[in-house]
C-alpha cells in the first residue's frame, strides 16, 4: 500500500539534499539582504519551497521519511497485510528480536 507523506521525501538522501539546499538559500537570503532586498525576497521563497514550509516542517518530514522507510522494511519482511490471513499477526522481522 502506497502511503502519501505530507512533508517527507521519497528517500532520506533526497530529504537531506532538500534541507541543505534550503539552508543554503536561507543563509544566502540573509547575506544578500545587505546588497539587495530584491535578491533576498527571491531567495526566501526558494528556501521555504525546499524546506516544504519552515525548518520545523523539514524536521517533521525527516522523521516522517525515516518512519516510512522503517514501515516499508517491516512490511516487506512480514508481507503486506492483505497477503496474510485475516486475524493473524505479522511475523516479527529478524532485526527486531
Amino acid at each position: 500500500m502506497k502511503r502519501r507523506m505530507a512533508f517527507g521525501s521519497s528517500s532520506v538522501a533526497t530529504h537531506l539534499l532538500r534541507g541543505a539546499g534550503g539552508l543554503a538559500a536561507l543563509m544566502l537570503a540573509m547575506q544578500a539582504e545587505r546588497l539587495s532586498i530584491w535578491l533576498a525576497l527571491v531567495l526566501l521563497p526558494v528556501a521555504l519551497w525546499l524546506f516544504r514550509g519552515c525548518p520545523v516542517c523539514w524536521t517533521v518530514g525527516l522523521f516522517e521519511t525515516l518512519a516510512h522507510r522503517v514501515l516499508a522494511r517491516h512490511e516487506s519482511l512480514a508481507g503486506e497485510p492483505a497477503e496474510r490471513e485475516a486475524g493473524t499477526p505479522p511475523k516479527p522481522c529478524p532485526g527486531c528480536n
